[in-house]
């Protein structure tokens, strides 16, 4: 989450924004850091079209495949290179 405040906003925007995370956990009684997505996509059956970039900074290619592979349901995973 980190790499896209600074990618959108820049690294001064993401100072501001550290708090949202530990004040709106509270309120919407979801920990943010406590989130899998590789945990909650072993849970989904639907056919999958995963695309990602080899070259990502922003969402490793490792955690694409490890999404990947949690996957149970037909699934297949496109690679593109230099993005």
């Amino acid at each position: 989450v980190d790499g896209w405040w600074d990618l959108i906003f820049g690294q001064r925007f993401k100072w501001i924004m550290a708090p949202v995370p530990l004040l709106g956990a509270p309120m919407m009684g979801v920990n943010p850091y406590k989130i899998s997505v590789t945990r909650s996509l072993a849970n989904y059956r639907k056919p999958v079209l995963l695309i990602h970039g080899r070259d990502d900074r922003l969402a490793k290619p490792s955690d694409a495949e490890a999404n990947f592979k949690s996957l149970p349901g037909p699934k297949k995973l496109i690679w593109f290179d230099h993005s």
